[in-house]
């Protein structure tokens, strides 16, 4: 065969094999197009992210899920948010872990003469009307001549907290912090007849008068900031008139030991309605009593950085804690941060003593929401002007164990309206 011939039997060969080819191309069936399964996220906070209302507020989202240790969903969880009364929760683990099982209302001894000193403790339950059983007064009320110890090395705090408002000044939710609160450093006085109800105390001006459809109401809150005056302190004059006694005096000397307590209350019965009704003076006085025992002195600061250096040393993200209860602004807490400490009381206590801790649905600051899945969570609300969170436990329809923190800042919706857009959220994720 020549040259040309071999050229041309080549050619023909490829010829043939791309119509080959290509007829196998056009005979092949052509296989239907398979679209990718995308799994939606069951956990996904899309209704609240992209919901109009809260597009120029700030959102963070944290879900974790306590049976597994892991995260399931996270949206800005990782940025700091003012917690508002979220920040009870912290307070909150602090007092379940070193207040015990009682609360110390009074520390005491007896001296040769067989007259009795004491000193406060910071509880807040002296004489408060939602506390019936007070032990600590009735043992004053019984006991022959008292002599109140006040050191004031030992008292280092300051009667309001850091970065708490003028504004709130006037309000029943700000009452002043002290060493021995009576009444819950707040009083309140009515009278059926349209006259001005006089009540004498240091330097102050009576507040809160309004008319109401009972008549005039007068609202009192007891000041007791002049703890270095040689005169008896406002409180403890308050206190010889209720016990009905002129015997309780005041010596402002270093410490002496004081070996018997009076217990006023059960811890947990206090936590529950410090959490159920967000109660600040509450908050602010437990912390108070935590560092009473911790420390030997009363001091917020110095309480909040032990705890942030031993307790809550793993924090996600390093918070900034300045005041128990969440009224300072100055607070700054991310949504995994609340996250941690919610577990933290998860692991360290049982689960019947959280439950009845914090307000479960249709309960104290959740009243009228989460009616029909009322035992399904456990969470506390905080909230001032432009903020709204809500963190806490959630156990679903598959008894799954989930621990949450939505945290809203700088939004300009309707607080009830908020509220509901959130309730939604978390329903779907209880019905899992």
């Amino acid at each position: 065969m020549g040259y040309n011939s071999r050229i041309y039997c080549w050619v023909l060969l490829i010829v043939l094999s791309s119509c080959s080819v290509k007829k196998n191309i056009q005979t092949t069936p052509i296989s239907p197009t398979i679209t990718p399964t995308i799994k939606v996220n069951p956990y996904n906070a899309a209704i609240l992210i992209n919901d109009s209302a809260l597009a120029t507020s700030h959102m963070g989202i944290a879900l974790y899920d306590a049976d597994n240790n892991n995260y399931l969903y996270q949206y800005q969880s990782n940025k700091y948010f003012i917690p508002a009364s979220n920040t009870k929760i912290m307070t909150c683990y602090a007092a379940m872990k070193y207040l015990g099982d009682s609360l110390e209302g009074l520390k005491y001894s007896y001296n040769k003469f067989g007259e009795i000193s004491f000193t406060g403790t910071s509880d807040p339950t002296f004489l408060h009307p939602s506390f019936k059983n007070q032990r600590v007064y009735n043992f004053l009320k019984d006991a022959g001549n008292s002599q109140y110890i006040l050191d004031n090395k030992r008292v280092q705090f300051k009667p309001f907290g850091k970065g708490w408002t003028n504004d709130d000044y006037y309000e029943d939710y700000m009452n002043e912090r002290s060493e021995f609160p009576i009444y819950g450093n707040d009083r309140k006085f009515f009278s059926m007849l349209d006259t001005t109800v006089s009540f004498i105390y240091p330097s102050q001006a009576t507040k809160n008068i309004y008319s109401g459809s009972t008549g005039l109401r007068t609202k009192v809150h007891y000041f007791v900031t002049d703890t270095t005056a040689i005169d008896l302190p406002f409180y403890l004059k308050l206190l010889n008139d209720t016990v009905g006694k002129n015997n309780v005096t005041k010596e402002t000397i270093p410490l002496p030991t004081l070996s018997n307590t009076i217990y006023s209350q059960p811890t947990d019965s206090v936590l529950q309605y410090m959490m159920h009704n967000s109660d600040n003076f509450f908050a602010e006085q437990l912390l108070l009593m935590v560092s009473n025992k911790q420390l030997g002195v009363m001091n917020d600061t110095r309480m909040f950085d032990t705890l942030l250096a031993t307790d809550f040393n793993n924090f996600p993200q390093k918070p900034k804690w300045a005041d128990a209860c969440g009224l300072s602004r100055y607070n700054l807490f991310t949504p995994e941060d609340i996250v941690y400490v919610l577990g933290k009381i998860k692991t360290s206590f049982k689960e019947e003593r959280i439950n009845a801790i914090f307000p479960a649905g249709n309960q104290g600051t959740l009243k009228g929401y989460y009616i029909n899945n009322s035992q399904l969570i456990h969470a506390k609300t905080g909230s001032m002007s432009g903020v709204f969170c809500i963190s806490g436990y959630i156990t679903t329809s598959h008894n799954k164990h989930l621990i949450f923190s939505v945290m809203v800042n700088n939004h300009q919706v309707k607080g009830e309206n908020l509220r509901r857009k959130i309730e939604g959220y978390l329903m779907k994720i209880m019905e899992d």
